[in-house]
């Protein structure tokens, strides 16, 4: 808007874990997943402090499909079909300070957001139905800690690195209510958990960017309430991007990620699903941005 304040607005998957599975298997298919919309307002105080305020707007779904689970049982002879989705409202600020020519420091947070969910559960009995029934459900979405430290050698290279902590221990348990017949309640006790960056921006031209990192995420799904419809794992990550800027107002962007894990789930009582989990995760991603203030 002037040299000092910036308004702007993002639309981005902030997380989300989904899977399907074909032939005769208990799981058939689960999906979480949270889409924000993000309006946001920077204010620059100084040649050196910056300070940043946003609105988060966020569209939930959720889908579980497969056996009945109870608690920590599942019921093979009862299957259940579920599909809701809700919106709910979070913001956050952030913090950018200049050390010097070279180093730069920030730090943000994004309050945690519970969205009140709306849909339908179809039910079964050994293959026979029992109806469509409404569901209502609460599903809880973290709070995120960020901080983060830019190194600039000369003016081609930027060398980045930062962390992230995310407050799932607030997530014990999804209860929904399934019509007027009964209240369902799928334990969580989901774990904190972090994930660490170090990437890299180097100009070719004065147009072109290349972009490469590294990353290391922790799973927030402890092993007694991992299964097949959330196979989540600790595991690193690499990612590839290219930056177009053929002037002031206008950058093109597209990156690749690529994230793998293993994880071990014993046999042990009141785990419902032990055995070996294997993941790869592929991410393309595209940006297009106007600078309608330049």
């Amino acid at each position: 808007m002037n040299d000092r304040l910036t308004i702007g607005a993002g639309w981005h998957v902030v997380g989300g874990l989904g899977s399907k599975y074909d032939g005769d298997f208990p799981w058939k298919e689960g999906m979480l997943s949270l889409t924000s919309l993000v309006p946001a307002v920077a204010y620059q105080v100084n040649d050196d402090l910056s300070l940043g305020l946003s609105l988060n707007i966020g569209y939930a779904q959720f889908i579980n499909a497969g056996s009945l689970q109870l608690g920590n049982f599942r019921l093979d002879m009862a299957n259940m079909e579920a599909e809701a989705d809700g919106i709910g409202l979070g913001g956050g600020i952030g913090i950018l300070y200049r050390l010097n020519d070279e180093w730069t420091v920030g730090a943000s947070y994004s309050l945690p957001m519970e969205v009140r969910l709306k849909g339908s559960t179809r039910l079964e009995l050994l293959g026979l139905p029992l109806g469509k029934y409404d569901m209502t459900a609460s599903v809880y979405f973290p709070g995120r800690l960020g901080l983060g430290l830019k190194f600039e050698p000369n003016n081609r290279l930027r060398i980045l690195a930062d962390a992230n902590w995310y407050d799932y221990s607030a997530a014990k348990q999804m209860t929904a209510k399934i019509g007027g017949l009964f209240e369902y309640g799928q334990k969580l006790n989901w774990h904190d958990n972090f994930s660490f960056h170090l990437g890299a921006e180097y100009e070719l031209t004065e147009k072109w960017l290349l972009r490469s990192g590294v990353c290391w995420h922790t799973a927030a799904i402890p092993r007694e309430t991992t299964t097949p419809t959330a196979p989540e794992v600790d595991g690193p990550g690499i990612s590839f991007g290219l930056g177009y800027r053929p002037n002031d107002n206008w950058d093109f962007d597209l990156g690749y990620t690529y994230g793998w894990g293993k994880r071990e789930v014993e046999k042990h009582f009141g785990f419902l699903a032990p055995g070996k989990y294997e993941v790869d995760v592929h991410v393309v991603s595209a940006s297009v941005t106007w600078k309608f203030g330049g």
